[in-house]
């Protein structure tokens, strides 16, 4: 070995054969002798972990913006609202001014069709029931004499123990009496005048062949006086009877035709008065009809009302709530709702307020998912619908003090699922239940969440305020 010296610094002795390696090595050592310390450390080579958490890392961001580019999210519209039921709330409510006579039910009992809700005092209806019936009763007998006189047959009532048709039949009778007297009265002057005419025209047919006989007489009289071999006398009597017989015939033909007028007056006056009491009979019955008919619809009410002296329940329903006033004793007006029913039968929906700025986004069909407030979704499931409909108006309520001024939309979503998990056994759905509804409007990029804050500005950005 040799060692050699450069300037002031000895060299080390470098054995004469040395490896490739060896010397390749060397002049990296010489030269780290002049380098500080953290030379070596910076020529070092990476360590493998570092170089593999940082490729790591690169292929995190490459995936992060593959996945915020691909990966959509459900863009959900979040509104209040409530369980209703699509049939309307029954308010049960007298229809007059009646006292309550005993009240069946209390608040939260279930009831079916028919059970009595409450008992009112019936002494009113049944007092108007009846004194209905009583005029009813007698207007109709009044109807079926009217009807037998009209038609010219014999009134026999159906209960001749009835006083209404006791009544009616004394009364037929009498009218009956004085229509048949009066048309006897007509019959016997048309008799009369008939005989009377007969007479005249019988009497005419005497005269007509003496006033033949006496004319020939006054002609042979008149022919004897004309040759003087009868006296004139005689002629003049024959001529008087004559003139006697034709003024008797005269008369005769003068009575017959005011006989034969007066047998026409007749026949028309029995005609005009047995029309009038046809047309007064007609009248009449017409009139007590019309009667009858309005008794019956008054009846028929006044029935109604006695039967709503007990008040029924319409339809399976809950009683939810029963007036303070409903008590025994009390006094019920017209229109005042005592008892307010939940019907069963009917479907149940859900009404929600949807915010203004967020209705461009919803649209009837979309998915819901209803979150109730009683019952946390995370324990027991959340309810699904369909938005159904959506008003065509805003709404404001200045007492809500969720959407104070703030305009609002009503929509009703139809539910297509309402089972829950780890319920009690009595569960069910109310009208009235509070809730929150998720609104599912459609789907939404990640990466748009980070984009569009940069294009806001961007955009905003490029133009003098």
């Amino acid at each position: 070995m040799t060692t050699h010296q450069i300037g002031s610094i000895p060299l080390a002795k470098v054995p004469a054969k040395q490896s490739k390696g060896a010397a390749k090595a060397a002049p990296e050592a010489i030269i780290s002798q002049f380098q500080r310390d953290t030379a070596a450390i910076d020529a070092a080579p990476d360590p493998l972990l570092a170089r593999i958490v940082l490729h790591m890392l690169a292929l995190a961001v490459v995936l992060a913006v593959v996945w915020a580019i691909v990966v959509k999210l459900d863009r959900i519209v979040v509104a209040p609202g409530k369980i209703t039921s699509q049939e309307a709330t029954v308010f049960v409510q007298p229809l007059d001014t009646v006292m309550i006579k005993s009240v069946n039910v209390r608040a939260g009992d279930i009831v079916k069709p028919g059970d009595i809700l409450a008992t009112l005092d019936p002494t009113f209806a049944q007092a108007d029931v009846g004194q209905l019936e009583a005029r009813l009763a007698s207007v109709d007998a009044q109807v079926a004499r009217l009807e037998a006189e009209y038609n010219d047959r014999p009134y026999t009532p159906a209960d001749a123990k009835d006083r209404n048709a006791a009544l009616q039949f004394g009364l037929w009778r009498e009218r009956q009496a004085q229509f048949r007297a009066q048309l006897q009265s007509y019959a016997e002057k048309i008799a009369r005048v008939k005989a009377s005419i007969v007479k005249n025209e019988t009497d005419r047919s005497h005269l007509a062949e003496r006033l033949k006989v006496v004319r020939e007489i006054e002609g042979m009289r008149s022919s004897l006086a004309a040759s003087q071999t009868g006296s004139k006398l005689n002629m003049l009597y024959a001529t008087n009877d004559r003139i006697d017989i034709e003024r008797t015939l005269v008369y005769n033909e003068n009575e017959l035709a005011a006989n034969q007028h007066e047998l026409k007056s007749l026949y028309a006056d029995q005609d005009v008065y047995v029309q009038n009491w046809k047309s007064s009979a007609i009248e009449e019955l017409v009139k007590q009809r019309t009667e009858s008919d309005s008794l019956r619809e008054q009846l028929s009410k006044a029935r109604k009302r006695e039967d709503l002296v007990k008040l029924e329940a319409p339809t399976d329903a809950v009683v939810l709530e029963v007036s303070p006033k409903t008590s025994v004793g009390s006094m019920a007006q017209p229109g005042e709702a005592l008892f307010k029913l939940f019907p069963l039968g009917g479907g149940l929906e859900t009404e929600i307020t949807i915010d203004a700025r967020d209705l461009a986004f919803v649209q009837v069909g979309d998915t819901v998912q209803i979150k109730l407030d009683a019952y946390p979704f995370t324990d027991h499931g959340a309810l699904e619908g369909v938005v159904e409909t959506i008003s065509q108006d805003a709404f404001t309520d200045r007492n809500n003090p969720q959407t104070g001024t703030q305009p609002f939309y009503r929509a009703r979503v139809r539910l297509t699922k309402t089972e829950l998990r780890n319920v009690p056994a009595h569960f069910r759905l109310i009208p009235g239940m509070p809730l929150k509804a998720d609104i599912k409007v459609g789907e939404r990029r990640v990466i748009s969440y980070f984009l569009r804050p940069i294009l806001r500005g961007l955009n905003e950005s490029m133009r003098e305020p």
